[in-house]
């Protein structure tokens, strides 16, 4: 997968709890993104909102955050992140994402031993994705 750009899938939301499916989509869209010959998946990210998301029978955070790690404990690419749900107010998509690519991501990503910022290049042809469970962004 030499020359492929670098990819971490992200998705965001109330994981509310966190089901099968949700860790299926990971697989799906790292399969699918392999696919292209483009990409290189890197890691994937769970990224559960914040307790003032405002969702009728939201439960607490730290709860959410705890079903995620359990669901996601033998997955080797796929870790939980909890920036987002330790914010005062419900973040746009787009700002935690800005924060993944800007944060050391070696405590994001297990396996990583870089940040982003060095295995993601801005240029002409290569942008960098990221995969959320409403779309897939690019900027």
């Amino acid at each position: 997968m030499a020359g492929r750009i670098p990819l971490v899938l992200l998705a965001c939301g109330s994981f509310n709890p966190i089901t099968h499916q949700h860790m299926r989509l990971f697989e799906l869209a790292r399969d699918h993104m392999h696919q292209t010959g483009l990409y290189r998946v890197v890691g994937g990210i769970v990224s559960p909102v914040g307790d003032n998301y405002g969702k009728q029978g939201l439960v607490v955070s730290k709860h959410r955050l705890a079903m995620a790690r359990l669901a996601l404990q033998s997955s080797d690419w796929v870790s939980v992140d909890d920036w987002e749900s330790q914010q005062a107010d419900w973040t746009e998509t787009v700002v935690t994402m800005r924060w993944v690519l800007n944060a050391d991501c070696t405590s994001i990503i297990s396996g990583t031993a870089q940040n982003f910022s060095d295995k993601v290049i801005f240029d002409d042809r290569k942008v960098a994705f990221f995969f959320t469970s409403k779309a897939l962004f690019k900027f």
